[in-house]
């Protein structure tokens, strides 16, 4: 009789921990950027993983996929999927510029430019995104880039 119960506890316990899992999935995705100046990028979360790239790029974007421990299953701006070590990453929002673009003084296209930037840019959004423009710094220069000519977190919240 006591296998019986001892199976039924069991049974009983095994929602509880599916739980957890759905919901980290309902909040959506989680930014961060990279931190260091120089970051690996391991096959598997742990140092015994092989480095498979080595970012030189601080401030690059890279969605938070999972975690395990202290590590963190990011995807970069290129689509390259690995684990980094969380002392690396930094919860700044910032975003790739994915092609050339203006920098405008309001958020509409008609605005008068403030600056250029081209592809492959790293900007610091400074708020949540609209539906259409994000709030950036370029360097010194503030103002508003097509949300669609970024890659990072800038979905409307």
């Amino acid at each position: 009789m006591k296998p019986a119960i001892l199976l039924l506890a069991i049974l009983a316990l095994v929602p509880m921990l599916v739980v957890p899992a759905g919901r980290a999935q309902e909040e959506g995705p989680v930014w961060g950027s990279i931190a260091a100046s120089r970051a690996h990028l391991r096959a598997g979360p742990g140092r015994r993983f092989p480095i498979e790239w080595v970012y030189t790029a601080p401030n690059l974007p890279v969605r938070i996929t999972d975690r395990y421990d202290n590590w963190r299953e990011v995807t970069t701006p290129s689509g390259e999927s690995g684990w980094m070590h969380h002392s690396l990453l930094s919860a700044r929002r910032t975003a790739l510029v994915r092609q050339n673009t203006t920098l405008r003084r309001r958020a509409t296209g008609d605005a008068p430019a403030r600056a250029e930037v081209r592809a492959g840019a790293v900007v610091h959004l400074l708020d949540t995104c609209g539906p259409d423009w994000c709030r950036v710094t370029a360097g010194e220069w503030k103002g508003y880039i097509a949300r669609s000519a970024l890659w990072g977190p800038t979905d409307p919240e």
